[in-house]
């Protein structure tokens, strides 16, 4: 017989389609698992990069500054916007900054809306329900109470000024001061209505811009006559006629490179009547009297939305999940003129004392009130159009000749069903939706999950999908999903505190929105008389899946007892643990709780209801052993009800390639992902938890660390591999691993596929001192067994000592050769 020898390309995961439909070195399943470009390994650890500890996070932003500075941007779970710098490149300072709140106008922003940040003419800007503000460190003066005819000595805030909204959109009288304190950047520039050409303006105009503020006794924005000034040579080349007038978005800023207007005022204007005479922003009737001559100002702006989701793509700015008010506007969509994202064409009612006037949108209103089917649940940026996600349509927004968006339908079922659920990367914008993970780009929109992983999807519990996260890995061509992931199968968990002899409903299947957080199952210090309930509606289970997040850790054996309730005997009896597979190294239950798994029992008599916490249920319970509670040195967490498994698409491969279960999530869940990179530090990713922290991968490490503690994973590695059009069967004779870093032991196990029922060979540990060199393990392979495909597991255990190393997931494949021969078959 002749021996042949395949060599393995590991390809990402299929968990749809049957398995000898599947290309060689597909992988079946895939834990902590990461991938440097085609060599396998366990991942590196999760850091935690720092802590604001006072608050949840919900959003978070790298905002890179034109000047080379980088800064951390986070909303958060008290209405606030904090900032950090991160890199001063001025000093080269890498170290994060303390965290400051941006002021804003709104007395804070919403303290449940993840909103939406996004970037333009280095400027950060950020959209909530309440409304926009906008951000940049260091040109904004601090606003007064009072205008006193002069800036504030000078002096320049790190802070949010007044934010998105025009003077125009609330009463301008001398009891409003003016309707709102602060700077305003206004600017004139000359129009030739017969050419429409204007002077020489794109988004610069500093030759004619003079500040302006609200004026506490006239209200308008009031600066001299002089200012405003029409004059031009007798003998000018260019011949004007019109006034445009610009009033900057909110915060007046000391470098009008980079202002970015939200409104237009166009006055037409006769110069040789007019041209010792202001052009009317001096005094609110000046406005008003322009109006009632016929030569009205016409509004070609508006203040971007309170709203969900804001998105730019460079040049112009579509905003959806709309309010008016308090009231959620299903379906509508408004954008900003091209080349001002922050200007959104619509009517606007002026109002002086009891003069009133509605300012009419030009050149159209910047509104789609019905093209949109549902509510608005993520918008992102494909070239030059946009695509807009509900929880089960997607449609694209493009430009119309006359510069207007159109909306049409993409005529492929499926959408994006969390707020947070989409990201836009340099190739598309991607979406987790309903059993699907739509992905939008130049070649059109498209389920990229269909066929290959979207049974796994099905795995995430259908009351936690609305809560996805999606973030952007550029560096590594990456999109990363936090998603769900089941923690328990019961419907009952309660805790019983033996030092205070009280008990305490954790989990309730039923009322999940109470326990948001991870579940640990007993106290830090475990008592002797602790002791942990899991409860049934139904006395016909005999499985108990569980999620741990964070692992027991044991310094002896055996230290569980589990037990049922009889009701013959009315009383707890022992319970028969026949297999556990969240102890990789027992399977009677004596020490779970080390890792993901399930645990199947049988009951022996009567399995009777009891109440626990005045709730009935058919119990299973779990206490420490006999003199073993001081043993348990760490006690388990299960995965939070929330977001807390990562999912990792390589879209550089086109496949979904990992799936990351960080230890040191601690009872958060993960609320905002986005990559790091400055000029000392990264490419990293940061992860911003619902407790505050914010953890970066990947770390130098292989375990997963926070302030309380270092904690172990498993890692695991199932594929298959197979030679291509063989006619013939052939048998696994070996196999041979190019081991690289290898600071573990790694398991390998083996075996040829013809049935489900084939079970591997016995599995070797790949020793630590086996690195950077070709490696045969001893495998015992049946002779019998033969085929075409052949399966392949890689896998190390979570460590059962405390602070151990000795199985920490510093492993990586280099190459793998599978030995193979053929028979007579």
């Amino acid at each position: 017989m002749a021996t042949i020898a395949v060599k393995a390309e590991f390809r990402g995961l299929n968990t749809d389609q049957p398995i000898n439909r599947l290309p060689s070195g597909t992988a079946r399943d895939s834990r902590n698992v990461s991938f440097d470009g085609l060599i396998p390994g366990g991942r590196p650890g999760f850091d935690e990069w720092d802590a604001h500890s006072e608050h949840g996070i919900l959003n978070m932003a790298v905002f890179p500054l034109g000047a080379g500075d980088y800064y951390v941007a986070l909303a958060c779970d008290d209405g606030l916007v904090y900032y950090a710098e991160r890199y001063d490149a001025a000093d080269g300072k890498a170290d994060i900054e303390s965290w400051t709140v941006w002021a804003d106008q709104w007395s804070g922003h919403n303290s449940s809306d993840a909103g939406s940040f996004f970037t333009h003419h280095d400027r950060l800007y950020y959209f909530d329900r309440v409304g926009g503000s906008k951000w940049h460190p260091t040109t904004n003066y601090k606003p007064t109470s009072t205008y006193d005819g002069d800036y504030e000595d000078g002096a320049v805030a790190d802070a949010w000024k007044a934010g998105i909204q025009s003077t125009l959109n609330t009463p301008i009288t001398a009891a409003h001061g003016g309707s709102k304190n602060g700077f305003y950047r206004t600017a004139l520039v000359k129009k030739d209505s017969n050419t429409d050409a204007l002077s020489t303006f794109t988004d610069n105009p500093q030759d004619d811009a003079v500040e302006t503020r609200c004026h506490g006794a006239t209200g308008g924005l009031s600066t001299s006559a002089d200012d405003w000034r029409l004059s031009r040579a007798a003998d000018s080349a260019y011949e004007w006629d019109t006034a445009v007038g610009l009033c900057t978005m909110g915060s007046t800023e000391t470098n009008l490179a980079t202002e970015t207007p939200s409104f237009q005022f166009f006055a037409d204007i006769e110069v040789g009547r007019l041209t010792d005479a202001g052009l009317g922003f001096n005094k609110a009737d000046h406005v008003l009297y322009y109006l009632a001559k016929g030569r009205p100002f016409a509004n070609a702006g508006g203040t971007p939305p309170g709203c969900l989701h804001a998105a730019c793509n460079g040049s112009r700015a579509v905003y959806g999940g709309v309010y008016s008010g308090s009231d959620l506007v299903p379906g509508q969509i408004m954008y900003s003129l091209d080349g001002q994202p922050a200007m959104v064409p619509g009517e606007h009612l002026y109002t002086v004392h009891e003069d009133k006037t509605t300012l009419q949108p030009r050149p159209w209103k910047g509104f789609l009130d019905s093209a949109i089917s549902g509510v608005v649940t993520g918008i992102g940026c494909v070239g030059q159009r946009f695509v807009v996600f509900t929880q089960t349509h997607s449609f694209w927004l493009f430009p119309a000749g006359d510069g207007r968006l159109k909306a049409s339908n993409s005529r492929v079922t499926g959408g994006c069903l969390s707020h947070t659920g989409s990201v836009t990367t340099a190739h598309g914008a991607h979406a987790l939706g309903a059993d699907a993970w739509m992905f939008a780009s130049t070649k059109g929109l498209s389920d990229i999950a269909r066929y290959r992983f979207k049974t796994l999807l099905q795995e995430i519990p259908s009351a936690q999908r609305t809560a996805s996260v999606a973030g952007a890995f550029p560096a590594r061509h990456e999109v990363w999903m936090a998603v769900a992931r089941e923690n328990f199968d019961c419907q009952y968990i309660m805790v019983h505190d033996g030092s205070a002899d009280t008990d305490e409903a954790v989990a309730d299947s039923a009322d999940n929105d109470n326990f948001t957080y991870a579940f640990q199952l007993f106290s830090d210090t475990v008592h002797e008389d602790d002791i942990c309930y899991f409860g049934w509606t139904a006395k016909t289970a005999r499985t108990l899946t569980l999620a741990v997040n964070r692992p027991a850790v044991y310094d002896s054996t055996k230290h569980w007892t589990w037990e049922y309730y009889d009701d013959d005997e009315s009383d707890w009896v022992a319970l028969t643990i026949s297999a556990d597979t969240t102890d990789p190294d027992n399977s009677d239950g004596s020490e779970s709780f080390k890792d993901d798994g399930k645990l199947t029992f049988s009951i022996s008599g009567t399995w009777g209801s009891t109440t626990i916490e005045e709730q009935a249920a058919y119990y299973l319970r779990c206490r420490p052993a006999t003199g073993k509670a001081a043993n348990i040195t760490q006690t388990p967490i299960l995965a939070p009800t929330g977001p807390s498994r990562i999912l990792v698409f390589d879209e550089a491969r086109g496949e979904l390639m990992a799936k990351y279960d960080p230890r040191n999530l601690c009872g958060a869940t993960i609320k905002a992902m986005v990559e790091l990179v400055t000029p000392s530090e990264g490419p990293i990713m940061l992860i911003g938890l619902s407790d505050g922290r914010i953890l970066s991968w990947p770390s130098a490490s292989f375990v997963d660390t926070d302030s309380d503690g270092t904690y172990n994973y498993s890692t695991y590695w199932r594929g298959f591999f197979a030679q291509e059009r063989r006619h013939r069967d052939l048998q696994i004779a070996g196999v041979g691993i190019h081991m690289g870093d290898n600071d573990s032991g790694l398991t390998v196990a083996a075996a040829g596929v013809r049935t489900g029922a084939d079970t591997h060979t016995t599995a070797v540990e790949i020793t630590a001192t086996q690195t950077n060199e070709l490696v045969e393990p001893d495998l015992e392979f049946d002779p019998n067994t033969h085929g075409n495909l052949f399966q392949l597991t890689l896998s190390t255990d979570v460590s059962t000592a405390e602070g151990a190393v000795a199985n920490t997931p510093g492993w990586e494949v280099d190459d793998l050769i599978l030995e193979l021969r053929t028979t007579d078959k």
